[in-house]
């Protein structure tokens, strides 16, 4: 009943660890691309209005 608990374990938090650091790279990507388009956007308001 319980032979095959540990190697699914091991799939499962293996598995869980790759899925949170791809997560958090691709939130991090995310945030930096949306901080800088806010930035270009900022500067592209600032020239129409000088």
């Amino acid at each position: 009943m319980y032979y095959g608990l540990v190697p699914k374990l091991l799939q499962t938090v293996s598995h869980a660890a790759l899925m949170f650091a791809f997560y958090e790279k691709i939130h991090w990507v995310i945030r930096k691309l949306s901080r800088r388009g806010a930035s270009q956007l900022r500067k592209m308001k600032r020239l129409r209005n000088w």
